[in-house]
C-alpha cells in the first residue's frame, strides 16, 4: 500500500547526532528515506531505524539529484496525494511537527488556497532567533504567502512535484529551493510559511556583522557553489526580474564583504573565481560540499 506521508533526508558523513535527528523524523512519518552523499557507506548507523530505507552511491550527487532519485525510484511506494517532506541532517524537529505542518497544508487547500509547498518558521541554531520573511502576505493568523522557502522541512504533495518536473538537477545545492518555489508559482501554486510549528536549523558556519544585518559565514569552498548557482538561476526563465536583481545584489555584497574582512580572502577569492569560471563552462569543480 502506498505511503501517505514520507520524508527524504540527505546526509553527508553522518554521525550519531544526525541519526538521532533522523529518528525524530521517522517517528512522525509513514516512511523515511535517507540518501547519503558521502564517499563511504554508513548503513550500519541507520540499521536500527525501523521504517527507513538507506541509499548511498558513494559519491556526492548533490541535493536535487538525491531527492529525485528517491522520488522516482520509489514512486510505486508513494501515493499521488502523499505529503513529501525534505530535510537535511542538521534539522531538529519538535513533537507533532509534521502532523501540524500537514494539517495546515490541508486546511489551506480547503480554504481554496492553491498551496504547492509549505514550510515552517525556523530557529537559527547559531543565535536562537526565529527567521521569518519581512515581506509576505498573511492569509490566516498563522500562515503567510512567501516567495521562497528553505529546503529543510518543506512539505509538498507528490503529484504536484511530478507535475512541475520534480527538482531541477542543474542546481547541486544552492538555489535548488528557490528554483522549486519559482516553478511552483509559475504553475499557479503558492508557497506558504506557517508559525504552527518551528524547527531548529543550522545556517552556515557562523555569523558576522551587525544584529540588524548579519552576514552568514560559509566555508570558503561553499562560495564556489553559491556563485555558480546564483548566476545559473538568473538564466532560468522562471526567475522573476526583481528577484534576479536581488540575487545579483546579494552576490555582490557577499563577495565584497568576504574579500575585505576575512583573513582567508585569497582562498575565498579563488573559489569565487572558480564559480564564475564553471558558470561559463571553463572548468568543472569536484563535488565535495556537505548536502
Amino acid at each position: 500500500m502506498p505511503y501517505d506521508i514520507i520524508a527524504i533526508m540527505t546526509v553527508y558523513h553522518p554521525t550519531p547526532i544526525h541519526v538521532r535527528n533522523a529518528r525524530r523524523i521517522m517517528e512522525q512519518v509513514d516512511w523515511l528515506f535517507v540518501f547519503d552523499n558521502s564517499p563511504s557507506d554508513s548503513a550500519v548507523l541507520f540499521a536500527d531505524l525501523e521504517r527507513c530505507s538507506y541509499s548511498c552511491h558513494k559519491e556526492n550527487i548533490g541535493l536535487s539529484r538525491a531527492f529525485n532519485y528517491v522520488l522516482k525510484t520509489f514512486s510505486k511506494c508513494i501515493a499521488e496525494d502523499a505529503a513529501v517532506l525534505f530535510f537535511d541532517q542538521d534539522t531538529v524537529i519538535p513533537e507533532r511537527h509534521i502532523a501540524k505542518m500537514h494539517g495546515v497544508f490541508k486546511d489551506l487547500r480547503k480554504m481554496g488556497e492553491s498551496v504547492g509547498a509549505i514550510g515552517p518558521v525556523y530557529i537559527d541554531a547559531s543565535d536562537g532567533k526565529a527567521r521569518c520573511p519581512k515581506h509576505g502576505k498573511w492569509i490566516t493568523k498563522e500562515s503567510m504567502r512567501v516567495r521562497t522557502l528553505i529546503t529543510s522541512s518543506m512539505l509538498c504533495q507528490y503529484g504536484t512535484l511530478k507535475e512541475i518536473g520534480f527538482w531541477n538537477e542543474k542546481f547541486f545545492l544552492d538555489m535548488a529551493d528557490w528554483d522549486l518555489c519559482w516553478r511552483l508559482r509559475r504553475h499557479g501554486y503558492s508557497c506558504c510559511m506557517t508559525q504552527a510549528s518551528k524547527i531548529c536549523h543550522t545556517v552556515g558556519e557562523s555569523k558576522r556583522g551587525s544584529v540588524a544585518a548579519p552576514i552568514i559565514v560559509w566555508k570558503p569552498f561553499r562560495l564556489y557553489y553559491q556563485v555558480r548557482d546564483f548566476l545559473r538561476i538568473c538564466k532560468e526563465k522562471q526567475a522573476p526580474f526583481c528577484e534576479r536583481l536581488y540575487i545579483f545584489g546579494e552576490l555582490a555584497a557577499r563577495s565584497i564583504y568576504q574579500l575585505l574582512f576575512f583573513r582567508d580572502r585569497k582562498e575565498r577569492f579563488h573559489y569565487i573565481c572558480l564559480g564564475v569560471k564553471d558558470f561559463f563552462h571553463i572548468i568543472s569543480f569536484p563535488h565535495t560540499s556537505k548536502v
